[in-house]
């Protein structure tokens, strides 16, 4: 039974790179959720901006942030802007919902539960700020890992009952756009306001 690694001020300890880490296989043709600027491709991979969470500091590797469902997408986009109880419909109108399908198994490391105390994280790794180093020094030791995952499965930090997928691209190749609909026409959305108490 290995042993459990021991948290080193909220970043990785020196040790995780000799552990195996908890990889869970996301079956090909699975389908996951990315909410995105139309002015972006659905499979955008952000590098070097050093603003979102899994981001490589150094900019040696992309990462494209995604969901499990399209509430966690929501809530990954537009929930971390709230400001009342009305949605920014102009914010609305420059997003839309992406359905993105795996062309292949995709390796992802599951950060979260208790994984978080055999690899020496803690949960705010996925709620604490977005900016915080802590998180994106994460990413880059899971990323470099011997295991090569294709990418990281966490808590949403403005939804804990939704899962966010932060992509690698070491597997952009292994990733397929299968479909977009515009959040402002989407049938969800009415789901969606009724759920987080929103008015459109």
């Amino acid at each position: 039974m290995e042993s459990r690694v021991q948290p080193s001020n909220g970043h990785p300890p020196d040790e995780l790179s000799h552990k195996t880490l908890p990889i869970q296989d996301l079956s090909a043709g699975h389908i996951l959720y990315r909410s995105h600027h139309t002015d972006l491709s659905p499979l955008y991979f952000s590098r070097g901006r050093r603003l979102n969470r899994f981001d490589d500091p150094s900019g040696g590797f992309g990462v494209c942030y995604c969901a499990y469902s399209p509430f966690g997408a929501f809530a990954e986009t537009f929930l971390r802007q709230r400001q009342g109880d009305f949605i920014d419909q102009d914010e609305l109108e420059l997003r839309c919902l992406a359905e993105i399908e795996a062309a292949r198994p995709l390796r992802i490391v599951l950060l979260y539960g208790p994984n978080l105390s055999k690899m020496g994280a803690t949960g705010t790794v996925s709620t604490g700020p977005i900016e915080a180093a802590q998180a994106q020094a994460w990413s880059k030791a899971i990323h470099d890992h011997p295991d090569e995952p294709d990418g990281i499965m966490y808590r949403v930090r403005h939804d804990d009952s939704e899962m966010g997928v932060a992509l690698f691209d070491r597997c952009q190749a292994a990733i397929r756009w299968a479909d977009s609909t515009s959040w402002d026409h989407s049938a969800l959305l009415n789901e969606i306001c009724s759920r987080y108490d929103l008015i459109l």
